[in-house]
């Protein structure tokens, strides 16, 4: 860990911790950024809503990250919402608090740029598969990343991974419909790279999801 992180995991040490179940939002669409949360377990999922009313799915937050993490840039009302994917325990601290806590350490700055920048490489590379690729595609793509999301705490690719996603939470990653999104999973399952059950997906061969992602 490096120190940035730690004194990002110090600061919050002190301050209270909240849980949410799945489903419950953390800071909705139009709320004040007031507050800061330090995810200690769990996933949030960042996402906002079209002019149609339909979510689209922007970011997955994992243990050890914070949110808003776009802090300082101007905002002054949350443009988007931050739900629980999971069960969630997380510590909430006064934004005002925490921004003294940046501008004492600029390192801590830049730990801010960089999680933002890993973030918009991830959601830049999405969109190109979403433009240029077919749906199966990208359903491969969005799911091969989550590999990583949800797996982190694996050593070996070929360990399977539950993702705690359904078929419509999977459409909002890749602006499709939940119909043609079905249709790439029971292609998948087909193939022997995924299960699914109670609002779950399994990804019981990694490597291979990982070869059709690879041969984009």
């Amino acid at each position: 860990m490096d120190e940035s992180s730690v004194l990002i995991k110090r600061f919050f040490s002190h301050r209270p911790t909240l849980f949410f179940k799945r489903g419950e939002i953390l800071i909705r669409e139009g709320d004040p950024i007031s507050r800061v949360y330090w995810i200690k377990k769990g996933f949030v999922r960042l996402y906002e809503l079209s002019e149609s009313g339909s979510e689209i799915s922007l970011h997955i937050y994992q243990p050890c990250c914070f949110i808003p993490a776009t802090l300082g840039l101007g905002e002054s009302f949350m443009p988007y919402t931050f739900v629980a994917m999971t069960d969630v325990q997380a510590q909430c601290a006064v934004l005002n608090d925490f921004m003294k806590v940046l501008e004492k350490n600029p390192a801590l700055y830049l730990n801010v740029i960089h999680r933002n920048a890993r973030m918009m490489r991830s959601f830049f590379q999405r969109m190109e598969i979403i433009f240029t690729r077919s749906a199966y595609q990208g359903v491969a793509y969005v799911l091969s990343r989550f590999v990583h999301t949800f797996g982190c705490m694996h050593k070996r690719t070929t360990t399977p991974v539950q993702i705690p996603m359904s078929h419509q939470e999977i459409a909002t990653w890749i602006n499709a419909t939940r119909e043609t999104v079905s249709r790439q999973i029971q292609q998948l399952k087909k193939e022997g790279i995924i299960t699914t059950a109670n609002r779950h997906i399994t990804i019981i061969n990694p490597r291979k999801l990982s070869q059709i992602v690879s041969g984009l």
